[in-house]
């Protein structure tokens, strides 16, 4: 978590961190919990975006191989307090695997 200013003095918070397939997480600034198959919702502390951010989100792995190159995260449903992301398998089902993501925007 952290707080930019822009050129013209205005506030920017910046939520970044990682979600593993079992819900861990690491970073601040939010807690994670693990829904239904490949859905996460990630809820932010309070009073953090003034208005709802911009959210982007990546799948991660340790390793290339074929089985992880079709995996896929979507984001949805982003307030100021939460967002939700999905997370596919290879062939395109709901399924739970691990992600990384960055929400940024005006600071409350």
């Amino acid at each position: 978590m952290v707080t930019f200013k822009s050129a013209h003095g205005e506030e920017h918070e910046h939520i970044y961190g990682a979600v593993d397939k079992d819900g861990k997480m690491w970073g601040e600034g939010f807690t994670v919990q693990k829904d239904q198959a490949g859905c996460y919702t990630i809820k932010f502390e309070p009073n953090q975006f003034g208005a709802k951010p911009g959210v982007v989100a990546s799948v991660y792995v340790d390793s290339i191989t074929s089985v992880t190159n079709n995996l896929s995260v979507l984001v949805s449903e982003v307030s100021e307090s939460s967002f939700k992301c999905y997370t596919l398998d290879t062939t395109g089902c709901l399924d739970y695997a691990p992600f990384t993501f960055i929400a940024f925007g005006e600071k409350k």
